[in-house]
């Protein structure tokens, strides 16, 4: 029997998220180190020359894992701290990886400890994604996992019918709709299962077998395999 995600539910405190968030980076990448954040000095020279303090939440994020390029940067880009900049009135902090768009906090927000994210969509509005910026972090840690590598992957396009399935056989995490892409995330501890707002589904696992219970549910047919990778993790076994 597959292992409950941890994702299942979001702890209340920004301590707490940020105590899951190495737990599961832990299961889907080498372990963080030292010298995965960027130091306070950089902090503080971005502080300086954008004439704002950033956000505690922020810096912790960024002194504890804002240097690991294969979390943060295999599709959209997390900023580091010399290309933080606002404009429209946000702080932006991750952009998409055609620059169709992009993350951050508005800058009326920054004196929050844990401010609101908010994203612009296709209307070029810009809307709230998370209430707060570790509930982002968390959200946004699973959802980069499909275009990690050295990871197993099923890419492909489900049919209603196979959809369906997934839904409703696979645990539904408990994290928002992402706006951009209005995905949704399922699975378990060591799978992974995205799909997005055109039926586009990525199932991603950590180790030999994790893939197993969704191939189960796309083999009653209506999907369509696009690309699919064998490789997994150290984390195997």
């Amino acid at each position: 029997m597959p292992q409950s995600s941890l994702l299942l539910n979001l702890p209340k405190t920004r301590e707490e998220r940020w105590e899951l968030l190495s737990c599961f980076l832990a299961d889907w990448y080498p372990p963080l180190t030292n010298g995965d954040g960027y130091s306070r000095a950089e902090l503080q020279q971005c502080e300086a020359r954008l004439a704002t303090p950033l956000p505690a939440a922020l810096r912790e994020w960024y002194e504890a894992a804002g240097k690991r390029d294969d979390i943060w940067r295999q599709q959209d880009t997390l900023l580091a701290p010399d290309k933080l900049f606002c404009e429209d009135g946000v702080l932006h902090f991750c952009v998409e990886n055609q620059g169709v768009t992009g993350w951050g906090m508005r800058i009326a927000d920054l004196t929050y400890q844990d401010p609101p994210v908010v994203v612009r969509d296709e209307h070029e509005a810009w809307v709230d994604q998370s209430a707060q910026l570790s509930e982002f972090v968390l959200h946004l840690a699973p959802f980069v996992v499909q275009f990690g590598g050295g990871i197993a992957h099923i890419h492909g396009y489900a049919h209603p019918p196979c959809v369906q399935r997934i839904v409703s056989e696979l645990p539904m995490l408990g994290l928002p709709e992402f706006i951009w892409t209005r995905s949704r995330l399922f699975g378990f501890r060591d799978l992974l299962v995205s799909i997005d707002g055109t039926s586009h589904v990525t199932a991603s696992g950590w180790r030999a077998g994790s893939l197993t219970p969704f191939r189960s549910l796309i083999e009653g047919g209506e999907f369509e395999i696009l690309y699919e990778a064998d490789a997994v993790t150290q984390n195997d076994g």
